[in-house]
């Protein structure tokens, strides 16, 4: 009988396949215990096992039995997909390669195969989901304030989605301001990041503005108010005092900002 006896591996060099047909090699055909399977998933575990999504697929097996649902990285477009047919789900990438590591979430697939991406917006862009950010705070150094992690558009307070790991989050504008903007009074760097500047109008006390020469107040408005003063200032209670320790060589009519 030169009929089938099972599934062989077609090693032709062509695909990873398992075949059955009557074109057993002899040696196999006359030793099926150590060569022939009785199906596929088996044939193609045995032989291709690198490649055994595959092998399932091109032996004529079930296509669908193959895909395991669980997300797997695309690095080229920096988001994690699931294995599944692309045709089912906008968060289906195809057949999982075999040598890749899959995962049961987005979340964990962005955090261990794409760690520079910001995880929350890994885990979005892989969903197909609008970015919504983590509102947590991050310094922004040209406008030396901080501000939060959501679109720029959603309110003052946005500074835009945060796309990148490196970049520190914080939990409150403070904590913010306090670790990465120390130079700046931390009354006033809150109210700027929460757009509540308006309502902070500095401690009143006099420090010496060297830009002027004079001691003016610690506020914003008209004369004495000399801007906001910066955390190194030193400050006092009174004008006579800032005048007595800091200007001490200027005659009173001069030290004070009018």
């Amino acid at each position: 009988n030169l009929g089938p006896i099972g599934y062989y591996p077609a090693w032709d060099g062509q695909v990873s396949k398992c075949r059955n047909d009557t074109n057993v090699p002899d040696y196999m055909r006359y030793n099926p215990s150590n060569w022939v399977y009785d199906d596929i998933d088996s044939c193609c575990e045995r032989y291709y096992p690198w490649d055994k999504d595959n092998c399932i697929v091109e032996s004529g097996g079930d296509q669908s039995a193959t895909y395991t649902s669980k997300w797997f990285v695309n690095h080229a477009d920096e988001i994690c997909e699931m294995d599944c047919p692309e045709d089912v789900n906008v968060t289906c990438g195809g057949a999982v390669e075999s040598w890749k590591d899959t995962f049961d979430s987005a979340e964990d697939c962005c955090e261990n195969r794409l760690s520079w991406v910001s995880a929350s917006y890994c885990a979005s862009q892989s969903k197909k989901e609008t970015p919504t950010g983590s509102s947590k705070f991050y310094v922004n150094y040209e406008y030396e304030r901080c501000v939060q992690d959501c679109d720029s558009s959603a309110n003052a307070t946005c500074g835009g989605i945060v796309t990148q790991s490196h970049v520190v989050l914080h939990d409150s504008a403070e904590a913010c301001c306090s670790d990465k903007l120390g130079w700046i009074p931390t009354e006033q760097c809150q109210a700027e990041s929460t757009n509540t500047a308006t309502t902070y109008a500095g401690s009143n006390q006099w420090y010496v503005n060297h830009k002027l020469g004079k001691c003016v107040q610690d506020c914003t408005g008209s004369s004495p108010c000399g801007g906001l003063a910066f955390a190194w200032d030193e400050r006092f209670t009174s004008s006579g005092d800032c005048c007595t320790n800091k200007l001490w060589w200027v005659d009173t009519s001069d030290c004070i900002l009018t």
